[in-house]
């Protein structure tokens, strides 16, 4: 009787396996794969690139091409396989990295026609990303330092820039002093200039020194928010290629009339 049992189970297991590899093939779909581009992670861990790219029915498998941000791209294949993710890690200190998603359908490659940007710094994101748009700005109370990529790729003229946005509550009739102070020196500064500019919503741009106040001014009788956006100086570094991370510390300084 449990030889009878075992053969049924065996051949049920068979038939069940079978009718899915046949419903694989059977119910696929017609579509050839999308061209799809890797979205990147730079600034996760230190001298890492984590990737990630969408399922495609349509696809057997992804290869993930990736070359050096030369003149000539050199592409390699760095990962085969069915995943949608992929960690690129020891890389080069400081170097940038083009990325590629091509698919295999059977027998045929589809190149990818878009790519992807990556580079390796030891430098990691700052706790309060994301904070790049005004709608997230970060309440400013106490000493944030923060950081941004500051890369300029050869391929395509590709620009990384990052913006922090900020926003203080002051009284009404007071004023608030905002001191910046960039941590790391970056080849390019020009004396006492950061690689660093200010701007408070609605305002133009203005050049930072090291340790400026930066003053905003509440002329209402209503306490208010004020927002303001820290960014990358681009006029001073990367002017050509290059990729660094700018560290700096943004305080509140005093609330003053």
């Amino acid at each position: 009787m449990k030889k009878i049992l075992i053969v049924i189970l065996s051949s049920l297991c068979f038939v069940s396996c079978y009718n899915n590899a046949f419903n694989d093939v059977l119910f696929r779909t017609t579509s050839d794969p999308f061209y799809d581009t890797p979205v990147t992670d730079s600034l996760r861990l230190e001298h890492t690139v984590f990737l990630n790219w969408k399922e495609d029915k349509g696809c057997d498998r992804f290869c993930l091409m990736r070359s050096f941000d030369n003149d000539n791209l050199d592409f390699k294949c760095i990962y085969e396989g069915t995943e949608v993710s992929y960690v690129d890690n020891q890389l080069e200190d400081n170097a940038r990295y083009i990325y590629r998603l091509d698919k295999w359908r059977g027998t045929e490659r589809f190149e990818g026609k878009a790519y992807g940007y990556g580079y390796s710094s030891e430098s990691i994101k700052d706790e309060y990303e994301p904070n790049d748009i005004k709608s997230e700005a970060i309440f400013l109370e106490y000493d944030r330092k923060c950081t941004f990529p500051c890369v300029k790729y050869k391929t395509n003229n590709e620009e990384k820039f990052d913006t922090d946005w900020f926003y203080v509550v002051v009284p009404p009739l007071r004023t608030a002093d905002i001191v910046i102070t960039q941590d790391n020196h970056i080849e390019g500064s020009n004396g006492t200039v950061t690689n660093l500019r200010f701007q408070i919503s609605g305002g133009e741009s203005t050049v930072v020194k090291q340790a400026e106040e930066k003053t905003i001014v509440n002329t209402s009788y209503e306490t208010q928010k004020f927002y303001f956006a820290i960014f990358p100086d681009k006029t001073i570094i990367c002017g050509d290629c290059g990729a660094t991370v700018i560290e700096y510390t943004v305080s509140l300084g005093r609330i003053r009339k």
